[in-house]
């Protein structure tokens, strides 16, 4: 697991765009009427991309470099040409880097699939008239359907105790680099680098904290 340290304003920052972009009641007050038009215009355009897809990529993409950062080691050079206009890549892998982030070069190539992968839904989907902070609520509601899990018992078990922090660590990584990456479409990378750094700070030291206190729980219940 990555060792971080405290980046305080890096972190200030992150817990800001979270509660902005990614509060919980938040994504539950999105107009009925906005959802009964998303729906309208998806059944009556022949979308290129559906948001169902794109969300599954999204999780994707992001899951693959939780699961072995190595599979990033290079990203197509065309796709950083591209995607330039928006964040300075050399600018992030230093910010990255500078936060103690391992494997920074790696998460860069990651979120730069990420926003790849926003770009080409804002480009080809038709969402209809509402506003980008519309079309990110619609965006994290899909990401929290495609999570949802329920549960038929109570388990207290440290497997279990673990799992479910760490799915809420990655629901917040998910949820948070989504954010930038819609907001970045839109603003051509106004705090883009900031944004990332800071939802990396939270999201991988939300991972080290519960992989600590699983260890903890184990060495507890013997």
């Amino acid at each position: 697991m990555k060792q971080l340290r405290k980046p305080y304003v890096s972190i200030c920052l992150a817990v800001l765009m979270l509660f902005v972009s990614c509060q919980p009641q938040q994504i539950a007050d999105v107009d009925i009427n906005e959802q009964t038009q998303l729906t309208t215009v998806g059944k009556n355009f022949e979308q290129s991309v559906t948001l169902e897809n794109f969300v599954a990529n999204h999780i994707n993409i992001i899951d693959n470099y939780l699961t072995n950062p190595n599979e990033y080691t290079e990203t197509s050079i065309s796709l950083v040409t591209e995607l330039d206009q928006y964040v300075n890549y050399d600018s992030l892998v230093t910010e990255l880097s500078n936060n103690n982030i391992n494997n920074s070069e790696e998460f860069a190539n990651m979120y730069f699939l990420v926003q790849n992968n926003i770009n080409n839904l804002l480009n080809n989907y038709n969402f209809g008239k509402i506003t980008p902070e519309e079309i990110e609520n619609i965006i994290l509601n899909e990401i929290d359907k495609q999570l949802k899990q329920t549960d038929q018992a109570e388990h207290n078990t440290c497997g279990y105790i673990y799992n479910r922090a760490v799915a809420r660590c990655e629901r917040r990584l998910y949820a948070s680099l989504a954010a930038v990456a819609v907001s970045t479409f839109w603003t051509f990378g106004v705090g883009t680098v900031i944004g990332v750094v800071a939802a990396g700070v939270i999201g991988l030291d939300c991972l080290n904290d519960a992989n600590n206190d699983f260890r903890e729980c184990l060495a507890n219940s013997h």
